[in-house]
């Protein structure tokens, strides 16, 4: 199809301690169907040999279309993603980790279902998802998804539930420029961007297994419900109070409601106390006469902590 072909897809792809799988990233890149591409690759302060293996990588590849941007030190992921999203050139744009895997034709599957699309912001797919030597289907695991089968509004879904595989998005690059990118002021971006573009546009949906997601012990998003001292959660938050703003509908507050109360109980077990108290404030707000508000406000009141047994009560629930 020729005129998807014609289109740039810029992959901007962050690197942090990532020596053992950014070649594995980097080709699966290379090696797409759709070969109009202009990647970014973003070192963000590696402490391991991850810029040597990137260095190699573009030599090997020079007649790609490849920017390299290494930073010495660590800065807000979101932020150093937005430095290359605002000099990107491509129509789309995909959001790539150091440690995942584009598998094969992912992009050009879902750039067909954009075109047939035209008002979708973002198509995205299922992924395969890698923990522990085990690998399942995104939406094996997942209850509540997809919230679409081929397009339209997500936007309660995304609210209420973990409903969409992030790592599978390929955005439309004018509406996620038009958001200004992500927001620096958090400490990760999925939730806050899907809420943000889906309050706006509608979505679509290819059922393909696009991405592989690595789940690494030593991944950030490992660290979201870290006892007493969760930086993601403060963001998790952060996210709920401007949903709270965007909501238009009952509905739509119930959602927020779901959320705030889940975001709650991990905040709570977590020992993350002043950041539970935040999340009680928006459920107070929106259903001041919940019973399981009444119980999380004694157990935030009274200050219980049991995050030293909230790890194995937090697998329990998974099962």
């Amino acid at each position: 199809m020729k005129h998807i072909s014609s289109h740039i897809v810029t992959v901007i792809c962050t690197v942090y301690n990532h020596e053992a799988f950014v070649k594995e990233a980097l080709d699966s890149v290379k090696d797409q169907s759709h070969t109009n591409l202009e990647i970014f690759i973003i070192d963000n302060g590696s402490q391991d040999n991850s810029r040597v293996q990137i260095e190699k990588w573009v030599m090997s590849n020079s007649e790609l279309d490849i920017k390299v941007i290494i930073r010495d030190q660590t800065i807000n992921y979101c932020s150093s993603f937005n430095d290359a999203l605002f000099e990107s050139c491509g129509a789309f744009i995909i959001d790539l980790s150091g440690d995942d895997v584009l598998l094969p034709g992912h992009i050009e599957a879902s750039l067909v279902t954009l075109y047939k699309y035209p008002q979708a912001a973002v198509c995205f797919s299922d992924a395969e998802v890698e923990e522990a030597d085990e690998q399942k289907k995104f939406y094996e695991m997942n209850k509540f998804g997809p919230p679409i089968h081929r397009f339209g509004y997500v936007y309660e879904s995304v609210i209420a539930h973990y409903c969409i595989s992030t790592v599978t998005l390929v955005f439309r690059a004018d509406h996620l420029k038009s958001e200004g990118g992500y927001d620096g002021a958090l400490v990760y971006e999925d939730f806050d961007i899907l809420c943000r573009l889906s309050r706006q546009y509608p979505f679509c949906y290819n059922p393909h297994v696009g991405v592989k997601k690595r789940i690494l012990p030593s991944s950030f998003s490992a660290s979201q419900y870290s006892n007493r001292a969760s930086s993601l959660l403060g963001s998790t938050l952060r996210v709920c109070q401007k949903i709270k703003q965007m909501n238009q509908t009952d509905i739509e507050n119930l959602a927020l409601y779901k959320r705030v109360m889940y975001e709650a109980f991990h905040a709570l077990g977590s020992a993350n106390f002043d950041i539970a108290k935040g999340f009680l404030d928006i459920a107070r707000e929106l259903l001041p006469r919940s019973l399981k508000l009444r119980i999380f406000s004694i157990w935030y009141s009274l200050a219980i902590d049991i995050s030293s047994i909230y790890p194995s009560l937090r697998k329990l629930r998974k099962k």
